[in-house]
């Protein structure tokens, strides 16, 4: 085990920080405003480290359609039958957000604004809603079952 200062490092309690930055950054603060650009950021990479955490091997890789290629075929099948209404399919999703997190992070390197045409605002906001809370789920049954 790592620690620092203390305090046990893992890949799951780490994946979980960001959950939680992400669910912080959601919330409205006094003005009703949210901060949407650090929280898809925030989101986008737990997702990457639950994605990894299911795999349980070290995967130099921030795309999550790559990572989810990776999966297991049972991991995948949960995950194509997570409830979703929102009109995108999952691959749909993650061919739009798969560079989500390089994305959203640097996106004000991007002097025409390409990345809203590239990755959609709302395919991010779609994912995080549906996938974030599905990938936690199964990163911390895989977890147990370890």
């Amino acid at each position: 085990m790592r620690y620092i200062r203390g305090c046990e490092i893992n890949q799951i309690g780490i994946a979980d920080d960001f959950y939680e930055a992400y669910i912080r950054c959601l919330s409205a603060n006094a003005n009703n405003n949210i901060v949407a650009i650090p929280a898809f950021t925030n989101g986008l990479f737990a997702c990457e480290l639950y994605f990894k955490c299911l795999l349980k091997k070290m995967v130099k890789n921030h795309n999550l359609k790559d990572l989810f290629d990776k999966l297991d075929e049972d991991y995948k099948k949960e995950l194509n039958e997570t409830k979703n209404d929102s009109g995108f399919s999952l691959d749909e999703l993650l061919d739009k957000i798969g560079n989500g997190f390089e994305v959203w992070r640097y996106c004000f390197e991007d002097e025409h604004k390409e990345f809203e045409e590239n990755f959609p605002f709302e395919c991010s906001e779609v994912f995080l809603s549906i996938y974030l809370p599905a990938l936690k789920e199964m990163a911390h049954r895989n977890n147990v079952n370890q």
